[in-house]
């Protein structure tokens, strides 16, 4: 039998252990055993920043990804601490700009990690319609219509709606 525990760090929480299907209540289990701990935040808008094994992260947020509410241990040979940081789900903002004659904004203008927004763009008269649009200094992406649909919100995000004369023919 080798021990195993788990601590939380930050706000409020509970972490469960499992191994081999069963809670370790013990906090002891067999070597060998892939041991698996869940975390339950006790606010809703909580989630976990990162996972340590043994001082060492193994998981954590991203721009990219969330940091998992379960992480697994596999075949415990010898002690293992494992601790999460559970934090309150960051709010970012959304900061919309315009190039050339037209306005663009967004709703909701901040957002929480994970959340959706969307931008709308409004040419400043019938001469004018909307391009494109950038994200993040990003390539362009043509424009299809006068919104843009933003999901999964990771990060602070910066949108950039650009409009265009339309051609006239004579």
């Amino acid at each position: 039998m080798v021990p195993v525990s788990a601590v939380r760090n930050g706000r409020n929480g509970n972490i469960a252990i499992t191994a081999n299907g069963k809670t370790v209540s013990d906090g002891w289990v067999s070597s060998g055993a892939d041991v698996t701990f869940t975390v339950t935040p006790e606010n809703k808008d909580d989630m976990v920043q990162q996972w340590t094994v043994n001082g060492s992260t193994v998981a954590e947020m991203t721009d990219t990804a969330d940091a998992p509410l379960t992480y697994t241990v596999k075949n415990v040979t010898a002690k293992t601490e494992v601790s999460a940081t559970l934090i309150e789900r960051p709010t970012y903002t959304i900061t919309v700009t315009s190039e050339g004659s037209g306005t663009a904004s967004a709703e909701p203008a901040s957002v929480k990690r994970g959340g959706s927004t969307t931008i709308t763009a409004v040419p400043s008269s019938n001469s004018y319609y909307l391009k494109e649009w950038s994200v993040n200094g990003g390539a362009a992406q043509a424009a299809s219509g006068n919104t843009l649909a933003l999901t999964e919100i990771r990060r602070n995000t910066t949108v950039k709606a650009v409009f265009d004369a339309r051609s006239t023919t004579m």
